[in-house]
């Protein structure tokens, strides 16, 4: 599936790792013919609430939550199109707790897991190409560690290209 629904509240990498994660999305976008996307790290997504309710509510998150390190430690891929190739987050006792209050702030009843990542590349990608790709990855996952410090409320309805920032809080 190439679509999304409603609203995601996503964490941005700040200036370097910014810039790099930008940069590999654009390589593998332009090479696999896959959509280019802005590089986040999704806290909550799929948010089927009003526009101004989902803007209040991340305010709101944003007030109870602390900055913390995203520490990032492989790179997966998996058959999902939105986590065609990513780099998987360590699930510190922060990240947890933000995705936690954000499920109760949102009132989500999500029982999935939560595997904080970072997409390099969306799309139905082949397997030869996935483990190609991990392996002239010419930089460590380590490389896009980041200061979370802002979260951005995302409209995600239909297709990448039509995803829009609507929102953004410091925190």
């Amino acid at each position: 599936m190439d679509r999304a629904q409603g609203y995601s509240i996503w964490i941005v990498p700040d200036s370097l790792p910014l810039t790099l994660s930008t940069r590999y999305i654009h390589k593998y976008a332009m090479k696999f013919h896959s959509p280019v996307f802005t590089p986040h790290l999704t806290l909550i997504g799929n948010i089927n609430q009003n526009e101004e309710r989902v803007i209040s509510l991340t305010y709101r998150l944003a007030k109870q939550i602390k900055a913390c390190k995203i520490r990032f430690y492989k790179v997966g891929h998996d058959d999902s199109f939105f986590t065609s190739l990513f780099l998987q987050a360590r699930l510190t006792p922060r990240l947890k707790n933000m995705y936690n209050l954000s499920k109760q702030i949102f009132k989500l009843k999500n029982t999935l897991d939560y595997v904080p990542h970072l997409s390099l590349m969306y799309g139905k990608i082949s397997l030869k190409s996935k483990i190609d790709i991990m392996s002239k990855l010419k930089v460590k996952p380590q490389d896009f560690d980041f200061y979370a410090t802002e979260l951005q409320v995302h409209k995600t309805n239909g297709r990448v290209k039509n995803w829009k920032k609507i929102a953004s809080f410091t925190f």
